[in-house]
């Protein structure tokens, strides 16, 4: 009787590893070396927040060591006319997967830290970009030609949901401290809580600042919008509508602002 023998081989199946999610807190410090769980750039740390979203609370502790963050990342909007400048932000945001009321991102000084975002050439410190769910606490933000940080939101970037800033500094801003605008989506229950601005409204310059761009703080088309524990010094500013808080209402049925309670000016 004849044996045939028959040689198995086994097929080799590659299978792409995706990388995990974010969970936890990570560092940014670029005198360190970049590794898992540290970032040399704001810009690094949104791009893996693009590239693997979040499975929990993550926390991102920002060093001083290097001095103040002056990235010029992108930003893009259908509105500026060219009244942007160089369009970047020392911190470009985006809605990022995962992201909800329990699993907030939070951009935050490491212990003992006082982290500065200088927007020398740049368009603004902090452009929103729709991101949900984010917290941005203790930053120092200064001398960005437009905005200190603009919540200005359109179709492309989706509504940004429940933003917090808590406990910043905004000043020598060419235009708002914060912006909070909103055009065919709208940021929804903003809190800007315990914050300290001052030099703010040097120029007015940019797209839309007679609608949107006129305060210390101004909201446009936006929901739920508090205004807490803050404190304005008012020592400088122009334009026709110059005040510390305002709104510039797209109808009648608009609430602008659902509390303005304890703060000083």
């Amino acid at each position: 009787m004849r044996r045939i023998a028959y040689l198995v081989v086994p097929s080799l199946v590659a299978i792409a590893t995706l990388p995990a999610q974010m969970i936890g807190p990570y560092t940014i410090n670029p005198t360190w070396p970049a590794s898992s769980i540290n970032f040399a750039s704001l810009a690094d740390a949104t791009t893996a927040l693009a590239a693997q979203g979040v499975a929990g609370p993550v926390d991102f502790l920002l060093y001083d060591d290097a001095g103040p963050f002056n990235e010029g990342s992108p930003f893009t909007t259908a509105n500026t006319g060219g009244g942007f400048g160089t369009s970047t932000a020392v911190l470009t945001m985006a809605s990022w997967l995962g992201a909800s009321s329990t699993n907030r991102i939070t951009w935050k000084p490491a212990l003992g830290e006082r982290p500065v975002f200088d927007a020398t050439g740049r368009a603004m410190g902090v452009f929103w970009g729709g991101a949900d769910y984010v917290t941005l606490q203790g930053i120092e933000i200064r001398n960005a030609p437009f905005d200190g940080i603009c919540l200005y939101a359109e179709a492309t970037h989706g509504i940004a949901q429940d933003p917090i800033i808590d406990s910043c500094v905004v000043h020598d801003c060419g235009g708002t401290g914060v912006t909070i605008y909103g055009n065919t989506a709208q940021p929804a229950n903003t809190l800007v809580q315990n914050c300290t601005f001052w030099r703010c409204q040097l120029t007015n310059t940019g797209a839309f600042n007679q609608t949107g761009r006129f305060g210390y703080i101004s909201s446009r088309r936006s929901n739920g919008t508090r205004i807490v524990h803050n404190t304005f010094v008012m020592d400088a500013g122009v334009g026709g509508l110059l005040c510390v808080l305002g709104a510039y209402p797209a109808g009648v049925a608009e609430v602008p602002f659902a509390e303005i309670s304890n703060n000083m000016s």
